[in-house]
C-alpha cells in the first residue's frame, strides 16, 4: 500500500475527486458563493427546519415548540443561497434566526435581537452556504462560508461523516473546567484513555488524551487550528489536551469516523479538531473555583485581551489552574481494599510488613511471620498459617496535585487586499504530583542473612512477599512537562476564486518524570546478603533506618516529542458546468 504525505498531492487528489462528482450531483459548490438547491413545501416549522439542514448544510438550533409545531413555513424552491432561503422559509412564521456559531443559526421569535455576522474559519474546509451579496439591514449579517473538519477543499459540503460541535457558548454556558472534561461529556470519547486518574499508555505527565470509539489513543487524530501537535507521554502515544486553555476554544469539531484517507492512520477512530479564538476584541476575566465535599479543589483563573486596527488583528490569552489531589481516603469505597462490607472480596495485598513465606512450587504465600522479641532471628516455631494482609490504598490518591500556566497567542495583518500573514502560538507548562501504590517485591532470602528461616527442606533460599508501605510509605510520581507549538504562514487570493495557503509549524513537548520512595533491586540484594544483624534488611521486622536510606532511590525519566512541517493548500474553481462550478 502507498500512502501519500504531502499534502498538496493529497490536496490535488482530493480535488480530483471532488471535480468527478461535481459531473453527477446537482449542487452549485462555488467556494466564493456556495448556494444549495431547495425543494422545501409549506409544512410543520421544525420539518422544513430539518429538511433545509439536509438541502444546506446548515444547522438550524430550536426548541420544538407547541407554538412552532403550529407554525407552518412558506414554501421554498429552487437554486439560491442558504440565507436567503432561510428568509423565505421563515416569512410569516413570527420566527427569525440569530447567528450562533461558523455553521449555525439559532431559530427565535422574531422580538429577539440578532448577532453579528460570522467571521471564516482559519482550518480544513467543509463549506457553510452563504450569499455573496450581504443581507438585509434588519438581519445584520449574513451565513458565510467557513471551514472545518474533514476535507482540505473550500466548497466541499459533505464529509464522510457529520460533525459534532462543542460551541463557545455552550462550553461558556456548561460547568466545564477544561477541554478534557467537555470532551469527555460526549458518548463518542472513551474513558480508557490516558486520564488524570490513569496513567495508562506511559501517561507519566497525568494528562488527558482522546480515545473515540474505544480504538485508542494512536488512532485518534487530534488536532488544533486544524494542524497536528507534538505528542505527549514517555512514548509519545497521545496530544496532551489539558495544556490547551479551554478560555481560549472557540469550538471543538469531531469527526467521527475513519478518516485515514485525508489524515493518515492515526486517523482511523476520528478527527478532534479544538479551534481557537483569534478574533478577540477587548478583554475578559474569568475566575472558577469548585470543590467537592471531603474532596478535590480546582481554581482556574484566565484572562484574554484582543485587539483591532486597520487590516489586522491579534489576541492573547493566558490561563492559570491549581487543582488538589483527592486521596482515596476521602472515599469510602475507594479508602480500603477489603470490599467486604460492600457484598466484595477482601483484596487487600499479601505484600506486606511483615513478609509473608511464599510456597516456592505455587508462588501463593503458606506462613506468616513476625520477629521475636529483642530483635533475635525469627523461629521456626513463629510460622504461622495467618498471612499478614495490608491495604494497600491507604496512602492511594484517585487524583493527583495539578498546577499549570498556559498561554495561546494570534495575529494577522493584511499586506494589500489579497496577501495576509499570520503568526499563531501556544505554550504550557505543567507539573503533576500523586502518590501511588507501595512498592512491593518478592524477596529471594539467602541463608547468610541473619533473619533468614526456611520452613522448606532442600531449597537454597526463602521466598518472601514484602511490602514497602511501612518502610517509605506510597510510591510517588511526578511529572512536569512543558510543550509549545507556534505557525506561521501567509494567505494569499489569486483571482475570484483561487486562495493558496502556505505555513510553517513547529512543535516540542517535554516531558521529565520521576519516581520514588521505592527500593534499588540491587542494593537491596546486596543487604540481603549481609551477615551483620545490626546492617542486614530483616524481611520479617525492622530495619536499620540507615540500611533503608541506602536501599532507596529515585527512578527519574525524560522523553521529547517534536514535530515539524511545511503546509501548502490551493484550490478553486477548475471549470463551470451547468450544476455549479468544479
Amino acid at each position: 500500500m502507498v500512502r501519500i504525505t504531502s499534502p498538496v498531492v493529497r490536496g490535488l487528489l482530493y480535488l480530483s475527486y471532488t471535480a468527478s462528482l461535481s459531473l453527477l450531483i446537482a449542487v452549485d459548490a462555488r467556494a466564493d458563493d456556495p448556494v444549495a438547491s431547495f425543494n422545501v413545501p409549506a409544512e410543520s416549522l421544525p420539518q422544513a427546519l430539518m429538511d433545509f439542514y439536509h438541502q444546506s448544510g446548515v444547522q438550524p438550533g430550536f426548541a420544538a415548540t407547541e407554538q412552532m409545531v403550529k407554525s407552518k413555513s412558506h414554501p421554498v424552491s429552487g437554486t439560491m443561497a442558504s440565507s436567503i432561503a432561510l428568509d423565505l422559509m421563515l416569512k410569516g412564521t413570527g420566527y427569525t434566526y440569530r447567528f450562533d456559531a461558523d455553521n449555525s443559526v439559532d431559530i427565535i421569535p422574531a422580538d429577539e435581537p440578532h448577532a453579528g455576522p460570522i467571521p471564516a474559519a482559519t482550518v480544513a474546509t467543509q463549506p457553510v452556504a452563504g450569499p455573496r451579496e450581504p443581507m438585509p439591514d434588519q438581519y445584520g449579517g449574513r451565513l458565510e462560508q467557513v471551514n472545518v473538519t474533514g476535507s482540505l477543499i473550500r466548497g466541499v459540503q459533505d464529509t464522510v461523516a457529520p460533525l459534532l460541535y462543542l460551541k463557545q457558548q455552550q462550553l461558556a454556558m456548561a460547568d466545564y473546567a477544561t477541554v478534557q472534561d467537555a470532551l469527555y461529556t460526549q458518548p463518542i470519547i472513551s474513558l480508557n484513555g490516558p486520564r488524570e486518574d490513569l496513567g495508562i499508555d506511559a501517561n507519566y505527565q497525568y494528562g488527558a488524551g482522546l480515545d473515540l470509539r474505544g480504538l485508542g489513543v494512536g488512532a485518534t487524530l487530534v488536532l488544533v487550528n486544524g494542524q497536528r501537535q507534538p505528542l505527549s507521554g514517555l512514548n509519545g502515544d497521545f496530544v496532551d489536551v489539558s495544556t490547551i486553555p479551554l478560555s481560549a476554544v472557540q469550538r471543538i469539531e469531531v469527526l467521527p469516523d475513519g478518516a485515514s484517507a485525508l489524515y493518515g492512520s492515526d486517523a482511523i477512530a476520528g478527527v478532534v479538531n479544538i479551534i481557537m479564538r483569534n478574533d478577540f476584541d477587548g478583554a475578559q476575566s474569568q475566575l472558577r473555583y469548585g470543590t467537592a465535599v471531603g474532596g478535590r479543589r480546582a481554581l482556574v483563573a484566565s484572562q484574554l485581551l484582543g485587539t483591532h486596527w486597520s487590516g489586522g488583528h491579534a489576541m492573547l490569552a493566558y490561563e492559570y489552574s491549581d487543582e488538589t489531589p483527592l486521596a482515596a481516603a476521602e472515599r469510602p469505597y475507594d479508602a480500603n481494599a477489603d470490599k467486604t462490607p460492600y457484598g466484595g472480596g477482601n483484596y487487600d495485598t499479601y505484600y506486606a510488613y511483615p513478609g509473608n513465606i511464599l510456597n516456592p512450587v505455587t508462588g501463593l504465600p503458606i506462613y506468616g511471620l513476625h520477629a521475636a522479641q529483642g530483635g533475635q532471628a525469627p523461629m521456626l516455631a513463629a510460622l504461622s498459617p495467618s498471612i499478614n494482609l495490608e491495604n494497600q490504598f491507604a496512602g492511594l490518591q484517585i487524583f493527583p496535585e495539578v498546577t499549570a500556566n498556559e498561554l495561546y497567542a494570534t495575529a494577522a495583518q493584511d499586506l494589500s487586499d489579497r496577501l495576509q500573514v499570520f503568526l499563531e502560538g501556544r505554550f504550557a507548562e505543567r507539573q503533576a504530583l500523586q502518590s501511588d501504590l507501595p512498592d512491593y517485591t518478592v524477596l529471594q532470602v539467602p541463608p547468610s542473612n541473619p533473619y533468614y528461616v526456611n520452613p522448606y527442606s532442600g531449597v537454597p533460599y526463602t521466598l518472601v512477599a514484602y511490602g514497602f508501605g511501612h518502610d517509605y510509605g506510597p510510591t510517588m510520581f511526578s511529572g512536569d512537562s512543558q510543550v509549545y507549538m507556534t505557525t506561521l504562514g501567509t494567505r494569499l487570493q489569486i483571482g475570484q476564486t483561487w486562495q493558496a495557503t502556505l505555513s510553517e509549524s513547529y512543535g516540542r513537548q517535554s516531558l521529565r518524570s520521576n519516581e520514588y520512595d521505592i527500593a534499588d533491586p540491587q542494593i537491596l540484594t546486596t543487604y540481603l546478603n549481609d551477615p551483620n544483624p545490626a546492617t542486614a534488611f530483616n524481611p520479617f521486622g525492622p530495619t536499620n533506618p540507615q540500611t533503608l536510606a541506602a536501599i532507596e532511590r529515585d527512578f527519574p525519566l525524560s522523553s521529547v516529542s517534536t514535530v515539524e512541517y511545511t503546509n501548502l493548500v490551493a484550490d478553486g474553481s477548475v471549470f463551470s458546468l451547468p450544476a455549479g462550478d468544479a
